[in-house]
């Protein structure tokens, strides 16, 4: 049997930390949307923080100026790299999460940023996070990919069918993000899509108000946080210390204290 990758062994040590009124503070969030879930300019905020977290140099002004001027015709290459975002975004709002619709979502995220054969598609070759200098993490070997993808979405599709609590769901959805993007599984946009694919799996467990949650714009803000509680888990897939990774999980129920 492998190793389950979304334990809960951490979920007390996770309470204790946590120290937000969780439950308050959607409900703040929720009663300024109108009991909604994210609008067009909500997602287009994620689709641009999540983007600069990768280096885009598009702001939200200029991809909204930019988007209304252009409207469907061609756009300059990097505000269409984040609008291809915002439509994988928009996928994700009204699609199951499950494996082919995650690989959908990528195929649709990715569409300018890795070749065809590499869109919707688990890499077959080997990634490293860094530069040409320095490597600060070593991804999982392509061979494990497959089975580590197919363990890890089985594992979330349990939860799914589960009734979580508000902890349980940020938790989760936290915790799946960070074993995704240590996994790795794109050959490009890895980072994009554990951050949606962590909205995605909240707003299964607190509905469409997940959306809203401004977590992308978050941790633009808090990037040298967000790379050093990741870069705290370990520097290669085989030598990672899950047992460090609350700080990093605790990023996400920061996002609500955003204000707009």
């Amino acid at each position: 049997m492998p190793v389950a990758l979304l334990v809960n062994t951490y979920l007390p040590a996770y309470r204790a930390q946590l120290n937000l009124p969780l439950a308050e503070l959607i409900a703040t969030l929720a009663e300024e949307r109108n009991g909604g879930g994210a609008d067009l300019l909500n997602l287009y905020e994620s689709a641009v923080a999540s983007s600069q977290i990768e280096g885009s140099k598009v702001t939200l002004d200029l991809f909204k100026r930019t988007m209304e001027a252009a409207g469907s015709g061609p756009r300059p290459r990097d505000v269409q790299e984040v609008a291809d975002l915002v439509s994988a975004y928009r996928f994700a709002q009204v699609n199951p999460l499950n494996i082919a619709n995650l690989l959908e979502a990528h195929r649709i995220a990715s569409a300018l940023l890795v070749n065809a054969n590499d869109r919707g598609a688990w890499r077959t070759k080997g990634v490293k996070v860094g530069n040409a200098i320095t490597t600060v993490y070593m991804a999982p070997h392509q061979s494990l990919v497959p089975s580590l993808m197919d363990q890890l979405m089985e594992e979330t599709g349990t939860l799914l069918d589960q009734k979580l609590t508000i902890e349980e769901a940020f938790y989760f959805a936290a915790l799946l993000h960070l074993v995704f993007v240590k996994v790795h599984p794109f050959i490009d946009g890895n980072g994009r899509t554990g951050r949606l694919l962590e909205k995605w799996f909240l707003e299964s467990h607190i509905g469409p108000i997940a959306w809203s949650i401004r977590s992308e714009r978050y941790l633009i803000r808090n990037l040298d946080d967000y790379y050093d509680t990741l870069a705290a888990v370990g520097p290669d897939w085989g030598s990672l210390q899950w047992d460090r990774c609350l700080p990093f999980m605790l990023l996400l129920p920061q996002a609500l204290t955003m204000k707009r």
